[in-house]
């Protein structure tokens, strides 16, 4: 969907019934977005809370990876 394609002729022709979608979604999109990210990059620590573990602070080491002995 082309934005100007319909802000265009509504700010033109002053029809600004449905130019709050234009405003409002893509804020809200953003939002959402955020906490989804957050929910995603904090599920490891409270799945390791939940289950006992250390969660993300705990580190993996892998055997013959660069800087450990």
């Amino acid at each position: 969907m082309n934005p100007v394609g319909s802000l265009g002729p509504a700010i033109v022709f002053g029809r600004y019934t449905s130019i709050w979608i234009y405003v409002i979604v893509p804020d809200a999109g953003m939002l959402l977005g955020a906490l989804f990210n957050k929910a995603v990059r904090q599920s490891d620590a409270v799945v390791g809370f939940l289950c006992g573990g250390r969660g993300a602070s705990s580190r993996v080491v892998v055997a013959g990876a660069p800087g450990t002995n």
